[in-house]
Protein backbone atom coordinates (compact mmCIF):
# COMPACT_ATOMS: atom_id res chain seq x y z
CA UNK A 1 0.00 0.00 0.00
CA UNK A 2 2.62 1.74 1.02
CA UNK A 3 4.04 2.13 -2.66
CA UNK A 4 0.85 2.95 -4.34
CA UNK A 5 0.94 6.37 -1.92
CA UNK A 6 4.37 7.33 -3.11
CA UNK A 7 3.27 6.91 -6.70
CA UNK A 8 0.43 8.88 -6.59
CA UNK A 9 2.27 11.75 -4.60
CA UNK A 10 4.99 11.52 -7.21
CA UNK A 11 2.52 11.70 -9.84
CA UNK A 12 0.69 14.96 -8.59
CA UNK A 13 4.10 16.67 -7.87
CA UNK A 14 4.93 16.00 -11.63
CA UNK A 15 1.50 17.17 -12.48
CA UNK A 16 1.34 19.84 -10.23
CA UNK A 17 5.30 20.52 -10.26
CA UNK A 18 5.61 20.82 -13.94
CA UNK A 19 2.45 22.97 -14.56
CA UNK A 20 2.98 26.38 -16.20
CA UNK A 21 1.11 28.83 -13.43
CA UNK A 22 0.90 32.88 -12.70
CA UNK A 23 1.50 34.07 -9.68
CA UNK A 24 -0.19 37.24 -8.28
CA UNK A 25 0.11 39.51 -5.21
CA UNK A 26 -1.88 38.07 -2.49
CA UNK A 27 -4.40 41.48 -2.24
CA UNK A 28 -5.72 40.78 -6.04
CA UNK A 29 -9.16 40.18 -5.34
CA UNK A 30 -10.50 38.73 -8.62
CA UNK A 31 -11.41 35.34 -7.63
CA UNK A 32 -10.70 33.10 -10.87
CA UNK A 33 -8.19 35.02 -14.03
CA UNK A 34 -8.17 33.03 -17.46
CA UNK A 35 -5.55 31.96 -18.99
CA UNK A 36 -6.53 34.73 -21.77
CA UNK A 37 -7.27 37.54 -18.92
CA UNK A 38 -3.37 36.97 -17.90
CA UNK A 39 -2.10 36.67 -21.49
CA UNK A 40 -3.64 40.01 -22.16
CA UNK A 41 -2.48 41.62 -18.98
CA UNK A 42 1.36 40.63 -20.46
CA UNK A 43 0.79 41.94 -23.53
CA UNK A 44 -0.20 45.03 -22.25
CA UNK A 45 -3.70 45.22 -23.42
CA UNK A 46 -5.11 44.82 -20.11
CA UNK A 47 -3.58 47.53 -17.67
CA UNK A 48 -5.59 47.35 -14.37
CA UNK A 49 -7.28 44.82 -12.13
CA UNK A 50 -10.94 44.72 -11.61
CA UNK A 51 -10.82 47.01 -8.61
CA UNK A 52 -8.50 49.69 -10.87
CA UNK A 53 -5.34 48.68 -9.17
CA UNK A 54 -2.45 48.64 -11.66
CA UNK A 55 -0.76 45.50 -13.29
CA UNK A 56 2.61 45.69 -12.65
CA UNK A 57 4.32 42.78 -14.48
CA UNK A 58 7.39 40.64 -13.39
CA UNK A 59 8.91 38.41 -15.74
CA UNK A 60 11.37 35.71 -15.06
CA UNK A 61 14.45 35.91 -17.56
CA UNK A 62 15.09 31.83 -16.69
CA UNK A 63 14.93 28.45 -18.76
CA UNK A 64 11.41 27.28 -17.71
CA UNK A 65 9.81 30.09 -16.88
CA UNK A 66 10.53 31.68 -20.29
CA UNK A 67 9.29 28.61 -22.13
CA UNK A 68 5.80 29.01 -19.75
CA UNK A 69 5.42 32.35 -21.13
CA UNK A 70 6.00 31.72 -24.22
CA UNK A 71 3.56 29.15 -24.27
CA UNK A 72 0.83 31.66 -22.86
CA UNK A 73 1.93 34.44 -24.96
CA UNK A 74 3.58 33.19 -27.90
CA UNK A 75 6.35 35.28 -27.19
CA UNK A 76 9.54 34.58 -25.09
CA UNK A 77 10.77 37.33 -22.19
CA UNK A 78 13.25 38.86 -24.90
CA UNK A 79 10.38 39.52 -27.82
CA UNK A 80 8.07 40.50 -24.66
CA UNK A 81 10.58 43.12 -23.45
CA UNK A 82 10.82 44.61 -27.34
CA UNK A 83 7.16 44.67 -27.58
CA UNK A 84 7.31 46.56 -23.84
CA UNK A 85 10.07 48.64 -24.84
CA UNK A 86 7.35 49.97 -28.09
CA UNK A 87 4.76 50.43 -25.55
CA UNK A 88 6.77 52.83 -22.70
CA UNK A 89 8.31 54.45 -25.94
CA UNK A 90 4.89 55.79 -27.36
CA UNK A 91 3.46 56.05 -23.47
CA UNK A 92 0.98 53.47 -23.50
CA UNK A 93 3.04 51.46 -20.65
CA UNK A 94 5.82 50.86 -18.48
CA UNK A 95 8.51 48.75 -18.77
CA UNK A 96 8.23 45.52 -16.43
CA UNK A 97 10.48 44.31 -13.87
CA UNK A 98 13.22 41.50 -15.16
CA UNK A 99 14.19 38.89 -12.72
CA UNK A 100 16.80 35.70 -12.95
CA UNK A 101 14.78 33.62 -10.61
CA UNK A 102 11.21 32.62 -9.23
CA UNK A 103 12.54 33.24 -5.79
CA UNK A 104 13.12 36.62 -6.62
CA UNK A 105 9.83 37.13 -8.70
CA UNK A 106 8.22 35.85 -5.90
CA UNK A 107 9.63 38.08 -3.57
CA UNK A 108 8.44 41.00 -6.50
CA UNK A 109 5.30 39.85 -6.42
CA UNK A 110 5.12 39.46 -2.09
CA UNK A 111 6.08 43.34 -2.10
CA UNK A 112 4.48 44.89 -4.70
CA UNK A 113 -0.05 45.42 -5.52
CA UNK A 114 -1.50 44.04 -8.34
CA UNK A 115 1.61 42.50 -9.71
CA UNK A 116 1.72 39.12 -11.56
CA UNK A 117 4.10 36.75 -13.22
CA UNK A 118 4.07 33.22 -14.86
CA UNK A 119 6.58 30.98 -13.96
CA UNK A 120 7.07 26.94 -13.99
CA UNK A 121 6.07 26.47 -10.71
CA UNK A 122 6.06 27.55 -7.54
CA UNK A 123 4.97 26.33 -3.87
CA UNK A 124 2.20 28.50 -2.42
CA UNK A 125 3.02 30.93 -0.05
CA UNK A 126 0.24 33.05 1.79
CA UNK A 127 2.11 36.39 0.55
CA UNK A 128 1.04 34.98 -3.38
CA UNK A 129 -1.49 33.48 -4.66
CA UNK A 130 -0.88 31.09 -7.12
CA UNK A 131 -3.09 30.31 -10.54
CA UNK A 132 -2.31 26.87 -12.73
CA UNK A 133 -2.26 27.38 -16.31
CA UNK A 134 -4.06 24.95 -18.81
Amino acid sequence: MGGYVRLIVLLLWFVVGHAACAIVHAGVVEPTISSDRIRDMLLGRITTWSDGTPVTIVLVDETASDQALKDLTGRDCARMLRGWKRLAFSGAGSMPSVVTSICEAAERIADIPGSIAVVDAIEADPRWRVLLLP
